[in-house]
């Protein structure tokens, strides 16, 4: 399980609303998102969503602009950041911890394992390479400077050749309260905090004072340092562009205008997020239009997995395969809006059955259904009762007894991650991928709204068809 922490402002509420839609969208692994609300009281909802609300006594306001419902001061809130990782290590049971911007989105490299190996044996907390080794700062062309210089000089601390590292993610630990406190201890000095450009200097410097120059390496693109030479005849300038190249293996370092030691030593692999999103490239990406194919499958050497695996072949990574077995039937005219409704509202499923009045695992079977009638409008009134009663309510099975197969609804992405459908002739392919989703950490649900009837031999028991 992973422990996420960020935080915002009152002006942060959409965007909060979209990462954490990207979270469940993109994190392969278990996680839990801890947002501390600052000043204000979230109403972002979800099931991975735990919200923390920090009142301070600092007031906010960004270029001019207030960002909270404070007023009067021109300290930014994202000096609140040490404080706010402070925080965490009260309020959450566990040793290892990823903050993160609201602006990051990971990549499908993303491995919490590997990130909290690298600070293992770390005095301190550590954050990706910057693109630029050395950035400097050129707003006074008279006295050009490495960013960090002036705060080096206040502090007595050597400032030549040592790296920068981007704070847009920070893997830290209990073990790295001390550091945490110089680092609040620093921004909290009117003094000090006059003479930097942002939080990330502050941090940079307190990791230098700590004797540390390493940090994770390539694991970050950021915007403002992916200006994309013209690809064809196209330009890929901008961070959501570079960043569906990344994702469909398409992304080629070479197109960098810069070439530096951090492009030579970015790999395939290395990248877990890309910084710099806006609230406009995450409703790009995650407001798509969802498509869900209805199929019932079948293959005359009655493979039935290997039916499944070519259809599933043919759609696109971010499409649903709704398989009906042949002997079932939908009851409800607009099943299929009703399905798409409880993908919607159910982001965290990765894989979904439904009810039906005769099969073999018995949680598909509603308590109150006539299990003999085979009397089509007997089920279709009793399948319109079920969306009534239920509507986009989900269940979860992911530890249960595996579902039986007579519907699967199942994401292409998911799919391709937990290994596709065994080819295996026809009996247990559906327990199959429920212990696949269920072994990758992802959910399995079961849509109490949706009842289909199913023949399932009539009732007899015969299962010559299956031999």
């Amino acid at each position: 399980m992973i422990n996420f922490v960020s935080f915002g402002t009152d002006n942060c509420e959409e965007l909060l609303e979209y990462f954490y839609k990207s979270l469940v969208d993109k994190c392969n692994e278990e996680f839990t998102l801890h947002y501390y609300s600052v000043n204000y009281e979230s109403s972002i909802k979800g099931n991975n969503l735990i919200t923390h609300i920090l009142n301070t006594d600092k007031q906010f306001k960004r270029e001019g602009k207030h960002v909270s419902s404070s007023t009067k001061s021109e300290f930014n809130p994202v000096f609140l950041k040490p404080s706010i990782l402070i925080k965490s290590l009260d309020d959450i049971d566990s040793e290892d911890l990823i903050y993160l911007d609201l602006d990051t989105l990971l990549t499908k490299n993303f491995n919490s394992e590997i990130l909290f190996s690298k600070i293992k044996n770390s005095n301190t907390p550590l954050s990706p390479q910057h693109f630029w080794e050395f950035p400097m700062d050129y707003r006074d062309p008279n006295n050009i400077k490495c960013f960090g210089s002036s705060l080096c000089d206040e502090l007595s601390i050597e400032r030549s050749g040592k790296l920068w590292s981007q704070n847009c993610m920070i893997i830290y630990s209990r073990r790295h309260l001390d550091f945490l406190l110089s680092w609040n201890k620093i921004t909290n000095d009117d003094k000090l905090r006059s003479v930097v450009t942002g939080d990330e200097e502050i941090y940079n410097v307190t990791l230098w004072s700590y004797n540390q120059n390493g940090n994770l390496g390539t694991a970050c693109i950021s915007n403002g340092v992916v200006d994309i030479r013209k690809v064809g005849n196209s330009r890929f300038e901008d961070i959501l562009d570079c960043y569906k190249l990344h994702e469909s293996n398409s992304f080629d370092k070479s197109l960098f205008v810069a070439q530096n030691k951090h492009t030579r030593e970015m790999t395939d692999k290395s990248v877990m997020i890309f910084h710099g999103i806006t609230l406009k490239d995450f409703k790009s990406l995650l407001d798509t239009k969802l498509r869900v194919f209805h199929v019932i499958p079948w293959n005359t050497d009655k493979n039935i997995g290997k039916s499944y695996n070519e259809t599933m072949s043919l759609v696109e990574n971010d499409d649903w395969v709704c398989f009906l077995d042949g002997d079932a039937v939908h009851t409800t005219s607009f099943f299929g809006k009703r399905i798409e409704d409880i993908i919607k509202a159910n982001p965290e499923y990765s894989l979904f059955t439904c009810q039906t009045n005769r099969i073999g695992c018995q949680y598909h079977i509603p308590k109150d259904v006539d299990r003999l009638n085979n009397d089509q409008s007997y089920h279709r009134d009793f399948g319109e009762k079920m969306w009534l009663e239920n509507n986009t309510k989900v269940d979860d099975i992911t530890h249960s007894q595996s579902l039986s197969g007579v519907l699967i609804l199942i994401k292409k992405s998911t799919w391709l991650k937990v290994g596709k459908f065994k080819e295996e002739k026809m009996l247990t392919i559906d327990n199959d991928i429920h212990y696949k989703v269920r072994d990758f950490g992802y959910k399995v649900g079961i849509m109490r709204g949706i009842y289909v009837q199913h023949w399932y031999r009539g009732g007899t028991g015969n299962t010559s068809h299956l031999e």
